[in-house]
């Protein structure tokens, strides 16, 4: 009966939430695609043979489509699919030699996060904790060539949780910030005797949407991430570049539905 009791006060808490977040809906039911730039800064950690400080550096192009959906029950969803591209290193690395190259690669994903939104302040204030679930491409933008070729070029699954903070200024404005520790599994295996690059990550976004009209959103956001390698990055054939953060941003436009 105490069961039965507890059940139903947490049911009607959680509907009490949800049936008031319609002037949070008029933000985050929306569609959209979004440019910006990134740049990553890579290195090869701490290997015995090459300075920890041999860090490269290197700018991308970014695209991003996002649908994003909070329903009238609380239940938020996001998804992110993503390309950085183009433009290539800044600077060259001394320490690699004759023998091979930083060069630019493609880096692309989808990732996903799913939450329960708890609307307060009188539809003002949004806490959002969610989980998170990816698969994403092992390029890191930067990667040093050997004479046996790319010591990664496979993909990873992410997994991860975090909490979305919004604050809902007026009809027109809303800022949010947003936080996520994660977890990124290689599934390469072993190439030339450098083990999987499995990396932990801290990423934390602050960003603004506009709502213009009553259909169009033009959406502003800082990105930036934190990579903690877990695995070596050396063998006898050769080093891999390894991330250690990036940041970056991005302007979208969307239609809200």
């Amino acid at each position: 009966m105490l069961k039965l009791i507890f059940g139903l006060l947490f049911i009607s808490a959680a509907s009490a939430f949800a049936a008031q977040n319609n002037l949070f809906q008029e933000f985050d039911n929306q569609v959209s695609i979004g440019y910006g730039m990134w740049q990553n800064t890579s290195g090869y950690g701490t290997s015995d043979t090459v300075p920890i400080n041999s860090w490269v550096y290197s700018t991308s192009n970014i695209l991003n489509l996002e649908a994003e959906r909070l329903m009238d029950n609380g239940i938020w969803i996001d998804v992110n699919a993503n390309m950085a591209f183009g433009s290539g290193p800044v600077n060259q690395n001394p320490i690699i030699g004759s023998n091979g190259g930083t060069y630019q690669l493609s880096d692309y994903g989808v990732n996903g996060k799913v939450g329960y939104a708890f609307t307060l302040a009188n539809q003002h204030l949004q806490i959002t904790p969610y989980i998170a679930l990816g698969i994403n491409n092992l390029a890191n933008s930067v990667q040093y060539k050997t004479s046996t070729g790319n010591l990664a070029n496979s993909f990873a699954y992410l997994g991860g949780a975090g909490a979305r903070l919004e604050y809902r200024i007026n009809s027109t404005i809303l800022v949010f910030g947003d936080q996520l520790v994660a977890y990124s599994w290689d599934q390469s295996g072993p190439r030339n005797g450098i083990a999987p690059q499995n990396e932990a990550l801290l990423t934390s976004t602050l960003g603004a949407k506009f709502n213009l009209t009553q259909n169009f959103q033009l959406g502003v956001r800082g990105i930036y991430t934190n990579t903690q390698p877990q695995a070596t990055n050396s063998s006898p054939g050769g080093y891999m570049m390894q991330s250690q953060n990036a940041f970056g941003g991005l302007v979208t436009v969307g239609l809200n539905y």
